[in-house]
């Protein structure tokens, strides 16, 4: 029997947009705490969507490049279920994160070539999410919208569970779960610009809209 395709719905700023994503049923709710991205959070923020995701789905705080004490008084301060690195940390900044706040790490992996994703099992972290790489000389590692070639994961060899990112909208979300579920580690997908009306503001039909195609598709 197939596991429930897990979905994450990320660049969450307010408490609707944080309702509207549970109430499409979606297990894990992504709060951006990286300083250079148009979905950066404030504390405040972050607890009042935190309060709405509470005993619904899993908090996940989305850092890149941000200083451990920052990470570890992030959570102290909003209370994180797990913990998303998506800049340049290395491996012994994700077992720290592990070993001392305590909190599972999703380590984020962009792909444009399939060496990439072969050699993503040798990263630290409990859980990987492969999306795409970020425009030349952009300083925002994640959210840009773009799509990567989903062939290049057919190399990924890891028992670790992996969520696809990287430019998936309602359109496109069936095609990629019909292409990944194949894959004994594919767990589920995630979305940020791909359901919003404007950057940084979700749109609640596009989210409703999203996770039926992708459930639709397994």
């Amino acid at each position: 029997m197939a596991q429930p395709l897990l979905i994450k719905i990320c660049g969450l700023r307010r408490p609707e947009d944080a309702n509207a994503a549970v109430e499409a049923g979606a297990q894990l709710g992504g709060l951006v705490f990286a300083r250079q991205s148009p979905r950066h959070v404030s504390l405040r923020e972050a607890r009042q969507v935190r309060d709405v995701l509470f005993g619904r789905a899993e908090v996940v705080g989305l850092f890149a490049d941000n200083a451990f004490e920052e990470v570890a008084a992030t959570h102290q301060a909003v209370g994180l279920d797990r913990v998303q690195l998506h800049g340049q940390e290395d491996d012994a900044f994700a077992e720290r994160v592990e070993a001392e706040i305590g909190l599972p790490v999703l380590r984020a992996v962009a792909v444009s070539e399939a060496k990439e994703a072969e050699a993503a099992d040798g990263r630290s972290g409990s859980a990987l999410l492969f999306d795409a790489k970020p425009p030349d000389g952009s300083a925002q590692q994640g959210g840009h919208g773009q799509a990567f070639d989903w062939g290049l994961l057919d190399g990924y060899r890891g028992e670790r569970k992996f969520l696809l990112g990287g430019g998936l909208t309602p359109g496109n979300v069936g095609k990629a779960v019909s292409r990944m579920q194949k894959h004994p580690s594919f767990a589920g997908v995630d979305v940020s610009s791909g359901v919003e009306r404007e950057k940084g503001v979700k749109d609640a039909e596009l989210i409703a809209a999203f996770t039926q195609a992708a459930r639709a598709a397994r």
